[in-house]
């Protein structure tokens, strides 16, 4: 597996403030959980740098951990790491070393601890979750004496992780019920990328993966494509013809058709002006977003919100 060290820096140097990059928010118990016998506690993303201590500080003291005392949480985490390596040790299953594509398992009641390599940092994404259907789920998955599941890179796993995220930011009516849903569609993914015997070995396939995860993540930065596929041990000429050959897009136009969908979500979801929403989703002008929203589309960015709220 290809470990993208070098380009992870240089975007600690240029696009992390420190001492990480980083969204989370803890919810409140919701009243409906008991009806989809799931509900999300928590959820986020870190994308933290090399050379910095890990946890940060700013969560809640129920959260908050040091590597010398570990912690027990009463809820379900799932973490998964798409960058950068690391070590994590639990009472049950003992240490484990943690690799770019590897999701572990945090189980209620099990004591743990878990921290990135102060060489490399790590990017995790993670969701925290409580109730009756993961108790017969996650077992289907994972188990403490066993919580590391060596998935890989895996597009679908991190949209839906980024799903989450961007469901508790927007915080539409009704979100609870999306975000359990959306978590039963994690936790089915997980348990079928675990039973799959056909996984990708190829190096050649791994990178793409490892290539589209990265800009499924940084959809909304410029990246350098030329150092991205430096990387990745590859010509910026034999990345693209690559990456295309995998996906049907340059990285640059992959990149865009993420950015257009996730303007979809957010005009048919929320009330954010259209500005904002090019702004968020990096464009540097609300005309150039619309026209390139209606060529992909057919439709312009206020038609396209105005159907969809027609349609409700």
């Amino acid at each position: 597996m290809y470990v993208m060290t070098n380009y992870l820096n240089k975007m600690t140097e240029i696009d992390l403030p420190r001492p990480a990059n980083a969204f989370f928010r803890y919810l409140p118990l919701d009243p409906d959980a008991r009806t989809w016998e799931l509900q999300v506690l928590d959820a986020g993303y870190t994308n933290h740098p090399a050379g910095i201590p890990y946890p940060l500080r700013q969560h809640p003291e129920a959260y908050t951990f040091t590597w010398r005392n570990g912690r027990v949480l009463d809820e379900y985490q799932l973490i998964y790491i798409t960058g950068g390596c690391g070590e994590l040790e639990t009472r049950s299953g003992g240490r484990f070393s943690i690799h770019p594509g590897d999701l572990f398992v945090l189980f209620p009641g099990e004591w743990h601890r878990y921290r990135p390599s102060m060489a490399t940092g790590w990017r995790e994404n993670w969701v925290g979750f409580t109730g009756k259907f993961p108790e017969r789920i996650v077992p289907m998955c994972a188990r403490p004496r066993q919580p590391v599941i060596r998935i890989g890179h895996d597009e679908t796993l991190l949209e839906l992780f980024l799903s989450a995220e961007e469901w508790i930011q927007s915080a539409p009516p009704g979100y609870m019920g999306m975000l359990a849903a959306n978590t039963i569609t994690l936790l089915a993914r997980i348990r079928s990328l675990s039973m799959r015997k056909d996984r990708p070995t190829r190096e050649h396939t791994e990178r793409m993966h490892e290539a589209r995860c990265l800009l499924l993540e940084q959809a909304t930065r410029e990246v350098d494509f030329s150092a991205l596929a430096s990387s990745l041990g590859l010509s910026y000429s034999r990345f693209r013809a690559a990456f295309k050959k995998h996906t049907g897009f340059s990285p640059k136009q992959y990149q865009l058709h993420i950015r257009i969908n996730r303007a979809k979500a957010l005009l048919a979801h929320g009330g954010q002006p259209v500005g904002e929403i090019a702004d968020q989703l990096g464009f540097n002008s609300v005309y150039y977003f619309s026209r390139l929203f209606k060529t992909m589309t057919g439709v312009s960015p206020t038609a396209y919100r105005r159907d969809r709220t027609l349609r409700r």
